[in-house]
């Protein structure tokens, strides 16, 4: 009785939720708030968005001594991961229309991480075992991704939380193709249960990653919508004033205090949305400007920037240790010459790794 009564009432959700959903992706934009508010915007700009978001981040890593309302700021840098992780799920959807097949699009994904990303997280522990650091047991979890959810290591973390989204992200696009209606319910669901649970404190060692489960498949679900070609209904448009205001009221409450540490990424969630799109308002006005180049050029290194940047800090921080740094007590300028290398870097280690996937592809074409 409890299970057919239990499937009768999913059955009636999901018929709303089909209602719903072809409200959002059908439905033809009227004259008003949504006319020009395009998803593909988002697409023409996917680089420098990305840029942006990495900018956000590599203010966040930094460790200057900033005064408080500077320090604010910085605190709310680590949105710019919420921000990547909804271009990248949006992404995605382009490179599964592509080729639509799973071993295809997994090993087209894990590729590019694993060969960016393992010379670097191998030497860097093969380092922190001879400076005894850390233990080998210890390197081999990092080198594996795999210490995150252990214990929560924040060793490129984000690159454990991508590899996850990738080997889900074929499921998803499967249950989408197959039935919207039901993966718009799942989804829906799936956002609303991670953001119950980090908000509970549960699976807290992980809670960064499960707070940006939202970001990701949001991405996900604009990127099916642009794949179709629609425009955004004035509905959707209501909806991410509200999350807006939402997110603005949140925010000020706040204030990105670190004793609200949890509830701020809460907040991270409703502002995703409106954010990105303004952000792709914005890049559409100053495209070809030389702060949209510099986006650009961030967005096609992001990985590679996020992981040298603490590195080089420390590096450029040990050598200042040892010269008796006292002329930089605000950490201003060690986190300037530590910016302008990781970028330099970022950049040649980026064209190194492509030359070896292209050799590696034509090997095996």
């Amino acid at each position: 009785m409890f299970i057919s009564s239990f499937l009768f009432i999913l059955k009636i959700i999901v018929g709303i939720f089909g209602k719903i959903e072809k409200i959002i992706l059908d439905k033809q934009v009227s004259k008003g708030m949504g006319k020009g508010m395009k998803i593909s915007k988002i697409s023409t700009h996917r680089a420098p968005l990305m840029g942006f978001a990495m900018i956000m981040i590599i203010i966040f890593h930094t460790d200057i001594i900033y005064p408080h309302w500077l320090d604010l700021i910085k605190n709310f840098g680590d949105f710019g991961v919420n921000l990547f992780f909804a271009i990248s799920g949006f992404s995605m959807c382009y490179a599964w229309k592509k080729k639509p097949d799973t071993k295809v699009f997994l090993k087209n994904r894990l590729l590019r991480i694993l060969v960016t990303v393992l010379p670097v997280s191998i030497l860097w522990n093969l380092f922190a075992i001879a400076t005894k650091e850390t233990t080998i047991t210890s390197a081999v979890l990092k080198i594996l991704t795999l210490q995150y959810w252990i214990d929560g290591n924040l060793f490129q973390w984000f690159v454990s939380a991508i590899i996850v989204f990738y080997l889900i992200t074929p499921l998803w696009m499967k249950l989408y193709d197959r039935n919207r209606s039901i993966c718009f319910v799942a989804t829906f669901l799936i956002i609303l249960i991670s953001c119950i649970i980090a908000s509970m404190g549960m699976f807290n060692h992980t809670e960064g990653f499960v707070f940006r489960i939202p970001a990701y498949f949001l991405g996900l679900v604009l990127g099916k919508t642009v794949n179709r070609e629609k425009e955004l209904s004035v509905y959707i448009n209501i909806t991410f004033m509200v999350l807006l205001i939402i997110s603005i009221v949140g925010s000020w409450i706040i204030r990105f205090d670190t004793l609200l540490y949890p509830w701020k990424y809460l907040i991270y969630v409703f502002l995703t949305l409106p954010v990105l799109f303004i952000l792709a308002a914005f890049f559409d006005l100053i495209k070809g400007k030389l702060f949209y180049k510099i986006c650009g050029l961030g967005g096609v290194i992001t990985l590679e920037t996020y992981l040298f940047q603490e590195k080089i800090l420390k590096v450029v921080h040990f050598v200042c240790d040892k010269i008796n740094n006292t002329f930089d007590a605000k950490n201003i300028i060690i986190n300037i010459v530590t910016i302008i290398l990781t970028i330099v870097v970022a950049v040649v280690y980026h064209k190194i790794v492509n030359k070896v996937i292209l050799t590696f592809r034509n090997k095996n074409k």
